[in-house]
């Protein structure tokens, strides 16, 4: 994955200059499969994340009040 996620700032770029270099040499449909899959990913991590927000934001305000 491309994405520089989990790396210290100073390592980020580094990462992702040689992820763009690995991916260059893929062939055309290699890529595309490669790209929809880390999509995908994005895209679950994401909702996941907005949800569990969203699950926070529920649970919270549903929650008692002390002395109710």
């Amino acid at each position: 994955m491309i994405a520089p996620g989990g790396t210290s700032p100073e390592e980020a770029l580094d990462r992702v200059l040689e992820g763009i270099r690995s991916r260059l040499a893929n062939d055309p449909e290699d890529e595309r499969v490669i790209a929809a899959e880390e999509l995908r990913g994005l895209a679950r991590h994401r909702l996941t994340a907005h949800l569990g927000t969203a699950a926070t934001r529920v649970t919270s305000h549903y929650a008692p009040r002390p002395g109710v």
